[in-house]
């Protein structure tokens, strides 16, 4: 079982940015937790790691609103 949530806070006349992007058990031992600015974010690491599974899971829950296909991966996701 997952359990995943997203957060959009809607202000007018202002630009919307994810602040932060926090993944339990990816992998099933992995604790991410990415606090993102407003300009340039670098996600970094060897390979294997898991930074291009982080993107598809943020992608697919905040564009796709869908991460059947990765659920199996991680115990829950949270994007603020």
């Amino acid at each position: 079982m997952y359990f995943c949530s997203y957060k959009i806070l809607k202000m007018e006349n202002k630009n919307l940015y994810i602040k932060k992007i926090i993944i339990k058990k990816l992998f099933g031992f992995k604790d991410i937790e990415w606090n993102l600015f407003d300009d340039v974010n670098i996600l970094g690491g060897k390979n294997g790691s898991g930074k291009s599974t982080v993107i598809k899971i943020a992608y697919d829950l905040i564009v796709r609103h869908d991460i059947y296909k990765y659920a199996h991966l991680f115990e829950s996701v949270y994007i603020y």
